[in-house]
C-alpha cells in the first residue's frame, strides 16, 4: 500500500495544474448528510485555493429549490465551480439528471474524485471514467466498513457483486481516512494504491472563544458552575447515544448530586431523541438534557467553548469531525474506541473508552471531569494541526493524484 503520511505532510509544489473533478450525491450546504459533506467540501475549497482548477458534480436533494434548482448552471462556492442536478431522496440518492450529464464533465477533468459507495449515480460516473480512460479515486468514507455492511447486508452483496466489485476493481486508487478505515477496506481495495489522510480542518474555523462559550451557556440556561457534556451529530442509533442517560445517573450520584447536563447538538433521524428523552426519565436525568437541532458553523464553535467534555458513544465512525473539532476549540473529548479519529487525538486530550456499556462510560467521565488541566495548550493544538491541518491534506492529496497520473 502506498501511504501518504498521515501525522505530517511536507510536499514540493505541483509542476502544473490539474482538473480535479469530486462527485458526491450531496453536497455543500446539505449539512444534515453529516461529515462527507463537510469534509468534501473543506478539501475542494483549499485545494482551489491552493491553485487546482476544481468542480464538483453533485444533486440539489435537500436543499431549498429556489436557491438551487437543479438546472446543473454552474454556481460558484467559495472557489469552487459546482453544478447542481434535480436529486431525490429515495432508496439513496436518484438523479437521472446528474447521470445524464457526467459524461460530459468527466472528458474535461484530468482525475475523477468518488465519495458515493452503493450509490446508483455513482456507476455513470464510472462508466463515464472507464469510457475516458480517466484516473478514478474513491473515497469510502466507511461505507466498505463493519457496521455498513451490517446494514441491509443481503441487499449490499447483491449490489457489490452486480455492480460495486467491477467498479472498485478499475478504481485507480483509494483515499481512507484513518489507518482503521484502511485495515477495514482492505479486501476490497483490489491491490490498488491508497493514501491515508485525515479529514481536514482549517486552523482559522475552529477556535476556542470564552465569551461566546459563555454566552451560548446562558443562552440554554445552564450555570456557570454545571459541568456541561456535549454531543455534536445527527441523532442516530449508529451514534450509541442510547448509553448516555444511564451513564449521566451514575456520573452525577459518584459526584454527590453535582450538577451535570448534557447537550445534544444535531437533527433527529430515527426518533432517537425520543428514546433518550424516555430513557433520562427512567434513570432520574429529566430535565438535564438540552436539544439543539441545528446551529451554524461559526456557532459549533461557541459550543465547544461552553463545554466542558465531548462525548461520542459511537458503535463506528470512519473518522469523526466532531471530535477533532472539539479539539481544536479546546475541549477535551471521549469517544469510543470504534472512533478513528482517536489515532489523530490520541494524547492531545481525546481518550477512547473500549467498552460500550454505562459503567465504562461512568469511570471514564469521572476521570476526565477530575483532570483540571485536560483542555489543549497551544504546544498540544499545533501538534493536532499538524496531524490534520487542512492545507498539508489538501496538498498531499494532489500528491496523490499525481502519482495516479
Amino acid at each position: 500500500m502506498v501511504t501518504v503520511g498521515a501525522w505530517r505532510v511536507l510536499r514540493t509544489p505541483s509542476p502544473y495544474d490539474l482538473k480535479i473533478l469530486h462527485f458526491i450525491p450531496v453536497y455543500a450546504p446539505a449539512w444534515k448528510f453529516g461529515g462527507p459533506v463537510r469534509s468534501v467540501s473543506a478539501l475542494a475549497e483549499e485545494q482551489a485555493r491552493q491553485g487546482q482548477e476544481m468542480t464538483v458534480l453533485t444533486t440539489n436533494a435537500d436543499l431549498a429549490k429556489a436557491d438551487y434548482p437543479g438546472d446543473g448552471r454552474p454556481v460558484q462556492r467559495n472557489g469552487v465551480t459546482v453544478h447542481y442536478y434535480e436529486g431525490n431522496l429515495a432508496r439513496g440518492i436518484v438523479s437521472p439528471a446528474l447521470e445524464e450529464a457526467v459524461d460530459v464533465h468527466v472528458a474535461r477533468c484530468d482525475i475523477l474524485h468518488i465519495t458515493a459507495i452503493w450509490q446508483r449515480t455513482a456507476r455513470a460516473a464510472h462508466r463515464a471514467a472507464a469510457k475516458y480512460r480517466k484516473p478514478v479515486v474513491v473515497s469510502p468514507r466507511g461505507a466498505l466498513g463493519p457496521y455498513a455492511w451490517a446494514r441491509s447486508r443481503l441487499a449490499k452483496v447483491a449490489y457489490h457483486y452486480l455492480f460495486e466489485r467491477h467498479h472498485l476493481r478499475r478504481v485507480s486508487g483509494f483515499h481512507y481516512t484513518s489507518r482503521q478505515e484502511a485495515a477495514e477496506s482492505a479486501p476490497f481495495g483490489f491491490g490498488r494504491p491508497s493514501c491515508v489522510l485525515p479529514n481536514g480542518f482549517s486552523e482559522e474555523s475552529w477556535q476556542r472563544d470564552e465569551a461566546a462559550g459563555s454566552a451560548w451557556r446562558t443562552r440554554l440556561d445552564i450555570p456557570r458552575e454545571a459541568k456541561l457534556l456535549l454531543y455534536v451529530g445527527r441523532l442516530h442509533h449508529k451514534k450509541g447515544l442510547e448509553i448516555l442517560p444511564a451513564t449521566l445517573s451514575r456520573v452525577m450520584a459518584a459526584r454527590g448530586g453535582a450538577m451535570i447536563h448534557l447537550v445534544f447538538v444535531g437533527p433527529d433521524e430515527d426518533g432517537t431523541q425520543g428514546r433518550l428523552n424516555e430513557a433520562a426519565r427512567s434513570a432520574g436525568f429529566g430535565g438535564r438534557l438540552h436539544w439543539v437541532s441545528t446551529v451554524p458553523e461559526a456557532e459549533l464553535c461557541a459550543a465547544y467553548s461552553a463545554a466542558d467534555l465531548f462525548v461520542l458513544p459511537s458503535l463506528h465512525e470512519n473518522f469523526g469531525n466532531a471530535a477533532i473539532e472539539a479539539l481544536a476549540c479546546g475541549c477535551p473529548a471521549l469517544v469510543s474506541a470504534e472512533t478513528a479519529c482517536l489515532e489523530y487525538g490520541a494524547g492531545l486530550g481525546m481518550s477512547g473508552v473500549a467498552q460500550r456499556n454505562p459503567e465504562a462510560w461512568t469511570t471514564a467521565i469521572l476521570s476526565e471531569l477530575d483532570q483540571s488541566s485536560s483542555r489543549l495548550g497551544a504546544r498540544e493544538r499545533a501538534t493536532l494541526m499538524q496531524r490534520v491541518g487542512l492545507p498539508s491534506t489538501a496538498s498531499a492529496m494532489v500528491s496523490f493524484y499525481e502519482s495516479l497520473l
